[in-house]
């Protein structure tokens, strides 16, 4: 991850200048044993005024300095031995000094490599002006290989014939479900056959039939005169 610091503005006289960091550690300060010295000619730097270094995948800021290094529009200074992790687009500022911070992912400094094997055989090579050229509208059709009318067409060849409507395409029979098997037999069932229930028999008994009184002649003959009828 790959650090980059540009003054933004100094006392006068100072050209503006811009200093690239690898991973590691680097003092900053108007001595001379610092990696990256700064001209302080009314003495507001100290001797190491701060220090940056790369660690646990980010970088840092610490402050040793006497007057204070500020970062972005803070009022307050990080303090003597403060840490704080820098971001790119971040500000410091020190003594007269404004510097930007700009800190570059590892994946952005790649470049891809040229494309080669199959690859690049499918497009004729790696050369890259081939990708720029202006299209011609007239011309042939770029990568095209040229017509062969007597060439054999890749996808010919025999086709079944279909009858079956559009509609029926996706209809599928519904399964037959077996509810016995093909092998079963009755007199192997579990189940005990149980005789059928006797028969109720309806009841014979009824009331008895008055018996039948004989005619006496008593009955008839008076039977006869209430009728007005001779005896």
């Amino acid at each position: 991850m790959q650090l980059t610091l540009s003054i933004l503005a100094g006392p006068d006289g100072i050209a503006r200048d811009s200093r690239v960091f690898a991973p590691g550690t680097f003092g900053i300060g108007r001595a001379d044993d610092n990696d990256w010295v700064l001209p302080d000619p009314h003495r507001h730097l100290s001797k190491r005024h701060c220090s940056i270094a790369f660690q646990d995948g980010f970088w840092t800021l610490t402050d040793f300095s006497t007057n204070g290094t500020f970062l972005n529009d803070e009022r307050g200074p990080l303090g003597q031995r403060g840490v704080r992790e820098l971001r790119d687009g971040d500000r410091l500022r020190l003594g007269g000094y404004e510097i930007a911070v700009s800190i570059a992912e590892a994946g952005s400094l790649r470049q891809d490599p040229p494309a080669t094997g199959r690859l690049a055989s499918s497009f004729g090579g790696t050369d890259s002006a081939a990708f720029v050229r202006p299209f011609d509208p007239s011309g042939p059709i770029p990568f095209a290989p040229p017509f062969d009318g007597a060439a054999e067409e890749p996808f010919a060849g025999d086709v079944r014939p279909d009858h079956t409507p559009g509609i029926e395409d996706a209809f599928q029979p519904p399964r037959p479900v077996v509810l016995l098997d093909e092998d079963w037999d009755l007199s192997e069932s579990v189940a005990a056959v149980q005789p059928p229930p006797p028969a109720i028999k309806p009841d014979l008994v009824s009331n008895p039939v008055a018996p039948v009184q004989p005619v006496t002649d008593d009955l008839l003959a008076a039977f006869l005169r209430g009728a007005g009828m001779p005896e």
